[in-house]
């Protein structure tokens, strides 16, 4: 009994319960393969790199070779290494309990596993939190072991980009202060590019290509805050964090300023400077990770702004003890930062939340502790198994060869066993934020070579986009060389062809594009219209968009019987060209007969409504930050018989779970 009290009163019993608690609480889930939308893109990056594609060039996404460690999509190959480097940035989180073990420290902890645990948002918070944690580690002493973390960490930026793009400022701070301080060699941000080669190399990617192949992520990366930004909930978001910031930035000065103490020597303010602009890095990322996107992922913000909070404070009581007034006010802003996802996430209003809460909570040790037993991996192999054998029977029996999927269902394609994916450079057309990306898919299906044998078709678009705006240049590639066949769960079956039909561009003409000035389409409208659409952003606009989100930009359409519709407008996607007329009368991705007619429109003209005019809607601060641009229509004339093996075809029979759906999941 004397030896378990001494046990219960030693200073590392709380730590090492801790500890215990966030490594089982953050253990990774095993993810399931699926055909919505973000399990297709994460199906497509392990077939990518199951089968050597270039990733950057063959496969341009914001994910890399090592995407699975962050996808989490279980392979049995491959779900120990997730697991491992899930281990590596739960233990960096624990780290500074090794500086301070004061009791209030630890029950900050606490809390911040208790509300993060099975968060799914919560993941890339903790990898940043991780990484400011290697950072705060490297400017504590010139010890080499942040080195060798950033070297086994350079898998884990190569999962997803941001992640690389979050640390990179956070090397580049500690290598310069280690330089000046230590007179030590800048080996972070050398060790993690050089490991991060290796890596690119060691999995197939040839040393010359890998310019090439970081200047296309570059461009994807550049274009996503405009094209995928969203406004959940209007400005309420943005403003509620702009305020967590004005509260959280004086009272990490007030630390600072504590640390530093009056009688600072130069080392010290240079210690302070370097916290200054790490610290500060951490925070403009986390603001910046939950508003490029506006929805769900504003609690990324919160839990990187929550989750930091008490590796701040441990590292700040090792240089001088904090104060119980400090403790207090950084219980609160940690109250307050995790607040919002407990309440969007935990719907704590419901009544029945803490049984279901606390059954959660009880469970996730249990799982995470049955990976120990191999009966585990095989029901977990066994179970993709299945979800991959349902999600081929969407695939249309009787094809064959070569297949791929516009816009996103890829999935059941992957999963077959009938037909080969065969992905188009970007693997999903929402993301071809910009006109070279929209280029290289262009070209990928005007390329017998490479254009796959089988084509699934839906116009169809995320956010509200207008319809065609993904699919771009691609549109009248694909009347070239493509034959519609029928319809199918996955959308409007078409077959590559021999030869190309004739498809031909006219004289364009071009008009002044104003924000909320209409502009008139050509009035002869026999074929369809291409517009290509400039509107330029000036410096200031630009630098707003930088430092809280970028504005949403609506595209006004008034149709030929009078109507009108708005839909989401992203200039970078515009610029490339994209069919503004005519758009399938019922806009609904499953209407097939109006997919087939926009390229063949003789085949059933009723199925078509025909674009008179467009115009920027002049919302908010649209009307000051954009143009005036120019937008070109140029008519595209078809050679006729697109759609003549869709007319000939059955109506389409479906069963449970194959039927079309017009929504993504």
């Amino acid at each position: 009994m004397e030896r378990l009290n001494k046990v219960f009163a030693s200073s590392w019993f709380l730590p090492a319960l801790v500890a215990i608690a966030a490594f089982l609480w953050f253990f990774p889930k095993a993810v399931l393969p699926s055909a919505a939308l973000d399990p297709s893109w994460t199906m497509a990056a392990e077939h990518a790199a199951h089968h050597g594609s270039f990733f950057g060039r063959d496969f341009v996404f914001s994910y890399g070779p090592f995407a699975v460690l962050s996808t989490r999509l279980y392979e049995p190959a491959t779900f120990g290494f997730v697991i491992f480097y899930n281990l590596l940035f739960t233990a960096l989180f624990l780290v500074p309990l090794l500086w301070s073990r004061r009791p209030a420290i630890l029950f900050l902890y606490a809390c911040a596993i208790l509300i993060a645990s099975g968060n799914e948002y919560s993941i890339d918070a903790r990898v940043q939190v991780a990484l400011l944690t290697a950072f705060l580690l490297a400017v504590r002493s010139r010890s080499l072991v942040p080195v060798a973390l950033v070297v086994v960490l350079a898998p884990l930026f190569l999962s997803k980009l941001s992640y690389f793009f979050g640390a990179l400022p956070l090397l580049l701070i500690a290598d310069s202060y280690r330089l000046i301080r230590f007179r030590s060699v800048p080996l972070l941000t050398v060790a993690t590019l050089a490991a991060m080669v290796v890596a690119m190399v060691a999995t197939g990617h040839p040393l010359n290509l890998l310019p090439e192949l970081a200047g296309n992520d570059l461009g994807l990366i550049a274009g996503y805050g405009p094209a995928m930004q969203y406004a959940w909930l209007g400005i309420w978001p943005l403003l509620a964090a702009l305020v967590a910031l004005a509260a959280i930035v004086p009272a990490l000065a007030w630390l600072l300023w504590q640390r530093v103490g009056r009688e600072a020597d130069q080392y010290d303010w240079l210690l302070a400077g370097a916290l200054v602009l790490g610290i500060g890095w951490h925070l403009f990322f986390s603001f910046k990770t939950g508003h490029v996107r506006q929805d769900m992922h504003i609690m990324n913000t919160w839990f990187g702004f929550g989750l930091a909070i008490p590796v701040l404070l441990a590292f700040f009581d090792e240089a001088r003890p904090l104060s119980r007034l400090q403790i207090w006010l950084f219980v609160g802003l940690m109250g307050g930062s995790l607040l919002p996802p407990f309440v969007f996430q935990a719907a704590p209003y419901d009544l029945a939340y803490p049984g279901v809460r606390i059954r959660e909570l009880a469970r996730q040790p249990v799982d995470a502790l049955s990976w120990l037993n191999p009966w585990t991996w095989r029901e977990t192999a066994d179970k993709r198994a299945e979800v991959e054998r349902q999600l081929a029977l969407r695939v249309p029996a009787g094809l064959s060869g070569t297949a791929d999927v516009i816009p996103f269902e890829l999935g059941p394609v992957i999963a077959s066993s009938q037909v080969q994916y065969d992905p188009r450079p970007v693997p999903q057309t929402y993301s071809s934020y910009t006109p070279e990306l929209q280029a290289m898919d262009a070209r990928h299906f005007a390329n017998p070579a490479t254009a796959p044998d089988v084509l699934f078709l839906k116009i169809q678009e995320i956010d509200e986009r207008v319809p065609t705006m993904g699919i771009g240049p691609t549109l009248p590639v694909l009347a070239a060389w493509y034959d519609a066949e029928g319809g199918s769960a996955l959308g409007l079956v078409l077959r590559h062809r021999d030869q190309p039909r004739q498809v031909a561009e006219g004289r364009a003409v071009s008009s002044r594009l104003t924000v909320g000035d209409w502009v008139q389409l050509p009035g002869q409208q026999a074929s369809p219209i291409i517009a290509r659409m400039s509107l330029p952003q000036p410096a200031w606009s630009k630098l707003v968009g930088l430092i809280g989100r970028e504005p949403l930009i609506h595209l006004e359409l008034q149709f030929d019987d009078g109507s009108r519709r708005t839909f989401r407008f992203v200039p970078g996607m515009a610029e490339a060209g994209f069919v503004i007329s005519p758009l399938p009368r019922s806009l609904d991705p499953c209407d097939f007969r109006g997919t087939a007619a926009m390229l063949d429109p003789a085949f059933a003209p009723d199925a078509l409504m025909r674009v008179t005019a467009l115009r920027i809607a002049p919302t908010g601060l649209i009307r000051h930050g954009y143009g005036p641009g120019t937008v070109t229509f140029s008519p595209l004339s078809i050679e006729g018989g697109f759609a003549d093996g869709f007319a000939r075809s059955e109506p389409q029979q479906t069963g449970p779970g194959q039927e079309c759906k017009s929504k993504p999941e």
